[in-house]
């Protein structure tokens, strides 16, 4: 198996990506938020080879197992969101109303296991430039979600440089500025990809299937 250059990329990030994770759960998980932020990263890995995997034809015969690793697309937000909130409140600690955020997570994998073959019923029938309607529906769920925890995230940042500007008199040492830089840059992203779905309706496939 011949991997191209981009594909090896992919591996070195999601190698680079599981080390990191491992080394923030193992070793600083005494501060709460570096939790989420850990398993933030780890499934960032797991995606990217995904991926991987995908692009090299080997999940041809396990479409249950992809599903299910799409399905970590519904975690992605919520773990931003709570790592930021958590994060800029460190003296709390996870509250059981937090699981809901799971939710959609979690009756999606359901339906998967559950369903297995059959959940494709559950969605469009037809296709959209050859790619199942399903799918496209699917990645746009997953953008209307994403875009609302990276709003959710937004908020959380303001209201807390808001709070600290009235307590501390210095702040550049505790403000969180490169973490919304980071959730600036992760809406761009979804961005990209709710252009590109888009671009789909009107029978213009921007990038070869998603690979942009």
């Amino acid at each position: 198996m011949r991997l191209t250059v981009v594909q090896i990329l992919l591996l070195l990030a999601a190698s680079q990506g599981l080390f990191l994770s491992v080394l923030i759960l193992h070793r600083h998980r005494k501060v709460y938020a570096n939790r989420f932020l850990g398993s933030l990263i780890l499934l960032y890995s797991i995606l990217l080879v995904h991926l991987i995997v995908n692009d090299v034809g080997r999940y041809r015969s396990n479409a249950t197992l992809v599903a299910l690793v799409v399905g970590f697309s519904f975690v992605m937000g919520p773990l931003h969101y709570l790592y930021a909130r958590y994060l800029s409140h460190p003296g709390q600690g996870f509250r059981r109303r937090d699981w809901l955020h799971f939710i959609p997570f979690l009756a999606f994998e359901c339906l998967v296991l559950c369903y297995k073959p059959g959940t494709v019923r559950l969605m469009p029938k037809g296709e959209v430039m050859g790619i199942p309607a399903g799918f496209v529906l699917l990645n746009w769920i997953i953008i209307a979600q994403s875009t609302t925890y990276m709003l959710l995230t937004l908020r959380v940042l303001k209201r807390y440089a808001s709070a600290i500007r009235n307590v501390f008199s210095t702040i550049e040492k505790i403000k969180l500025d490169w973490l919304k830089k980071i959730t600036v840059t992760a809406m761009a992203f979804i961005t990209v990809f709710l252009v590109e779905n888009t671009l789909l309706l009107f029978s213009v496939d921007l990038s070869n299937r998603f690979n942009l």
